[in-house]
């Protein structure tokens, strides 16, 4: 769950593997399932492909990342706009903050 205050995921010491097990694997990207689904106009999005964080993901990101900073880049990890995220259900938002976490 989030915490407040850190903008980061409370993992309760989950492992990075632990963490990635929660997603499928496919064509050497991370695969997750959307607990809802997002309609953004004709677009069914119904699950969001993830590349790895790179450096380039995190260079203007702050010590102390915002909720806002990490959903931008959990945004570029999907190739998904910024209207796409807005829509993401909280368990969705906290799975993929989760993620991105997991490489921190």
């Amino acid at each position: 769950m989030y915490k407040k205050g850190t903008a980061m995921q409370d993992n309760n010491e989950k492992t990075k593997e632990e963490i990635l097990s929660q997603f499928d694997f496919k064509d050497g990207k991370h695969v997750h399932e959307l607990k809802e689904a997002i309609v953004f106009g004709s677009e069914n999005i119904t699950e969001f492909i993830l590349d790895k964080p790179k450096a380039k993901h995190i260079r203007k990101m702050p010590t102390e990342p915002s909720m806002d900073a990490i959903l931008k880049v959990i945004g570029a990890l999907a190739n998904q706009p910024d209207k796409v995220i807005d829509e993401l259900c909280l368990d969705d938002m906290n799975i993929l903050a989760e993620y991105f976490s997991a490489f921190s």
